[in-house]
């Protein structure tokens, strides 16, 4: 099973409980609906039942991790050796460690 699945899996379980919660309380609040709540309920319920795996699997699809880019050195050739333009950074304490060498 991929990792997006697994992660949707996650997500439905709170979509699912927000979208419930979300049509309940609208039902429940608004007087009209609230008059006929026994048939307005199971609708609600079969919605947010609908409507979670769609929202999950698109959520699920922004949440994966991107794996990181390595960040090559720009190099120009002289001849037959690449030289880089970018020296290697290696830090305060190697530089220090290095003055104190010399």
């Amino acid at each position: 099973m991929p990792a997006r699945a697994y992660i949707a899996a996650l997500l439905g379980l709170m979509i699912n409980a927000v979208l419930f919660g979300i049509g309940t309380a609208t039902v429940l609040s608004v007087p009209a609906l609230a008059a006929d709540a026994a048939i307005y309920l199971p609708i609600v319920v079969l919605l947010s039942l609908n409507l979670t795996p769609a929202i999950a699997w698109a959520m699920a699809a922004r949440l994966q991790a991107v794996p990181a880019r390595r960040e090559r050195p720009i190099v120009r050739s002289l001849g037959r050796v690449p030289v880089p333009l970018v020296r290697p950074s290696y830090g305060r304490a190697f530089r220090n460690a290095r003055a104190l060498a010399l």
